[in-house]
């Protein structure tokens, strides 16, 4: 072996070493977090149990709670059809693709060679999150009467709530206005809020 060969091949093992030596000589943290047990009743813990509050007796959550509401075990293809994913996108749509049941949802997408859209339904916690996040973004919504218990809309897509269930319908097409969307997710919000 050449002496350059020996001379690369020590300087990459010796890179090789660094790249796996740590930095400091503090122990790291460890990956997994400790499970939380689940707290005891009063008698074990020797406490107390805090008087129920007004909105924790509710069956139903307040508007813009975290919660999501069990959708668990609803198909989200038989709560949005075919031909309703159809109306609403204005074209021909694929059949629906299904989510899993823990966390219940719906697509359905047009077909490669055309003009593009997706009809989207979300159901449960999902559609709950969904909604969060897009506040927190600080989206503009409007507020919608007739729709569920709660609706409101942002471009393209309308959230509401039946009951404790939360619900996103989401309309993406690529050759429109926004707002030209509006009436289309109205009346199926509508529509699917009687299903739920």
């Amino acid at each position: 072996m050449s002496m350059k060969r020996l001379v690369l091949a020590v300087a990459v093992l010796a890179a090789t070493a660094a790249c796996n030596t740590p930095l400091s000589t503090a122990p790291t943290p460890s990956r997994t977090a400790p499970i939380p047990t689940p707290a005891g009743s009063a008698e074990e813990t020797g406490s107390s149990a805090p008087e129920p509050s007004e909105s924790s007796q509710s069956s139903e959550p307040e508007p813009g709670s975290d919660e999501g509401g069990s959708a668990e075990g609803i198909h989200g293809c038989d709560v949005l059809e075919k031909a309703d994913a159809e109306k609403l996108a204005g074209i021909a749509v694929q059949d629906g693709v299904e989510g899993p049941l823990t966390e219940p949802s719906c697509t359905y997408t047009s077909p490669p060679d055309g003009r593009t859209a997706q009809v989207e339904l979300y159901l449960g916690g999902g559609a709950k999150k969904f909604l969060d996040i897009d506040r927190e973004l600080d989206h503009e919504f409007v507020d919608v009467p007739g729709i569920g218990d709660e609706a409101v809309l942002e471009d393209n897509t309308l959230f509401f709530r039946v009951g404790s269930t939360w619900a996103a319908l989401r309309l993406v097409r690529l050759d429109n206005e926004p707002a030209d969307n509006a009436p289309g997710l109205k009346a199926l919000g509508k529509k699917l809020a009687g299903r739920l």
